[in-house]
């Protein structure tokens, strides 16, 4: 849900290798193909 009067925030995947699956490698390539749901001018 955007938030538009709130700063814009960076977020970033991440998991301890030991524990990666191939699920995890999936949501985390179709996250970056995907990319930002929202984006907001200037930003």
């Amino acid at each position: 849900m955007p938030i538009h009067d709130a700063p814009p925030a960076q977020w970033a995947l991440l998991w301890r290798t030991a524990t990666e699956t191939d699920l995890i490698r999936t949501f985390a390539h179709t996250a970056r193909e995907v990319g930002p749901s929202v984006t907001r001018p200037g930003v």
